[in-house]
């Protein structure tokens, strides 16, 4: 799950599938999780300042231009996926679940909250057990002397027999 062929390859026999082009939502829609991704929004804005968005593992999810089109808030969207001809959610869930995966998703991790620094939080969602996420985000997001982070975690809800949650990492400087 953490190669870029597969990815490439699982978007690429999807798109030939059909000649209209259709969103696909791994786990769940923008309506599923909107009530965990707006407020978030709505806590970090500052002013008329421009508030920046990134989905991380996108793949062709909706989500991103559903979070431009739905702020009330001016927001710039970005959406970052491995593989270019997609355009999966939840990157640390289909690291942590392969092979290599424990080392990428941490350093996956941390570029993130690097670049957030204290403005902002990292939102994942994923079927995995909090017991087991929990753990591994309040060990990975912590950088001795650097930064330390503040983890939680909220349960979305069940689809097709599976429950969802949403980790909320938001990052602190130790000054």
């Amino acid at each position: 799950m953490d190669k870029k062929a597969t990815w490439d390859r699982f978007y690429a026999e999807n798109r030939n599938k059909t000649t209209t082009f259709k969103n696909f939502e791994w786990f769940f829609g923008f309506d599923a999780i909107r009530d965990f991704i707006m407020p978030s929004l709505q806590t970090k804005s500052h002013g008329d300042a421009l508030l920046h968005v990134l989905d991380m593992g996108c793949g062709t999810s909706a989500i991103g231009p559903c979070i431009y089109r739905h702020s009330h808030l001016p927001v710039r969207v970005t959406c970052a996926d491995i593989s270019p001809i997609a355009w999966i959610r939840a990157p640390q869930t289909a690291l942590l679940r392969s092979k290599e995966g424990k080392g990428k998703a941490g350093l996956v991790l941390k570029q993130c909250l690097k670049v957030l620094r204290s403005s902002g939080s990292l939102l994942q969602f994923s079927d995995e057990d909090p017991d087991a996420r929990l753990l591994w985000l309040e060990t990975e997001a912590q950088e001795a002397g650097v930064m330390s982070s503040d983890v939680s975690v909220q349960e979305v809800g069940e689809l097709r027999g599976m429950t969802y949650y949403c980790y909320q990492v938001t990052p602190r400087p130790i000054v």
